[in-house]
């Protein structure tokens, strides 16, 4: 379904069809031109209608469903798990990151004018922040690996992130038919966690004394932010030209693993911080791979 013809085309075959469950499924076979036979179906199709036999059980209907809609009876496992499935926990485990990959192609090919409603529907957003100048970039919604939205780097260091999912929330209701009701920001706030526990591993191994203090403050300025690729990188570098011995060890896995984890705690309670604006205090948790998790209270200089 890649093909957005292909999409096209199945909206249109299903804008007429029909679905018709039957007693009894039978189809007549001619044989030359005076005998006929007729045999029992579980379901049949044409080009206008699926045939079903009322007694059919599911796994037969699915069948049907994929051979007479689209033609593929390798899909039927799964339009089973999506018609029949007995809980949405059990569907979203098991296709999220598919139906999340399709979701919008499907969308954009699906329904009429969609292109012209999301960006009816964008502009109307980023309007509420004086930020028009983004609504030519269709994923401003997204921060991660490959797409870095402007709009939302001036949002989160403007610290209006909350502000902006209350504005989508409410046009988002404000839209017909819940069109854009499953529409979420997109933000990958792991982004920079490896970088920044393999450089915070490297600094927790060196002394005060040698001069690496002031990396770990600048190391910590960072914790929890995005659009941090050009002060990361220039924070590695000057590290190795200071300490380049640092760089040759290796970490074990646990430990790094533990050093992702710290960093991962740090940025989300960063980030809770940022959104209060109003404790004197943040707790701070570290990770150690031989011992138990070290919490202390750090004390903090408000902004002014």
């Amino acid at each position: 379904m890649k093909n957005p013809e292909k999409i096209n085309q199945l909206s249109k075959k299903l804008s007429n069809f029909r679905f018709i469950k039957a007693r009894t499924l039978k189809r007549q076979i001619n044989i030359g031109s005076s005998n006929s036979i007729y045999v029992s179906r579980e379901y049949d199709f044409d080009d206008t209608a699926l045939y079903f036999d009322e007694k059919s059980p599911n796994n037969i209907v699915a069948e049907g469903i994929a051979k007479g809609i689209f033609n593929n009876s390798r899909i039927a496992k799964t339009v089973k798990l999506i018609l029949f499935h007995e809980e949405e926990d059990s569907l979203q485990m098991e296709y999220h990151k598919q139906s999340r990959e399709w979701q919008s192609l499907f969308k954009k090919n699906w329904i009429q004018d969609y292109e012209i409603k999301f960006s009816a529907f964008s502009e109307s957003i980023l309007g509420k922040f004086h930020a028009l100048e983004f609504a030519s970039d269709k994923y401003w919604f997204r921060y991660t690996k490959t797409n870095r939205s402007g709009f939302l780097f001036d949002i989160i260091k403007a610290g209006k992130l909350n502000e902006l999912k209350a504005i989508i929330q409410k046009t988002k209701e404000q839209i017909e038919e819940g069109l854009f009701s499953d529409f979420e920001l997109e933000i990958d706030f792991e982004l920079y966690t490896e970088q920044l526990a393999k450089l915070n591993t490297i600094l927790s191994t060196l002394k005060a004394e040698e001069g690496s203090t002031e990396f770990k403050v600048r190391l910590d300025g960072l914790v929890g932010k995005i659009g941090i690729e050009k002060e990361l990188d220039e924070l590695e570098q000057d590290i190795k030209e200071r300490f380049p011995r640092a760089f040759t060890v290796v970490t074990p896995a646990d430990s790094a693993k533990n050093a992702k984890d710290e960093i991962s705690l740090r940025a989300r309670i960063e980030r809770i911080y940022e959104n209060i604006g109003q404790a004197t205090k943040k707790t701070i948790t570290g990770f150690k791979s031989v011992s138990d998790p070290v919490v202390e209270l750090l004390p903090i200089q408000q902004k002014r």
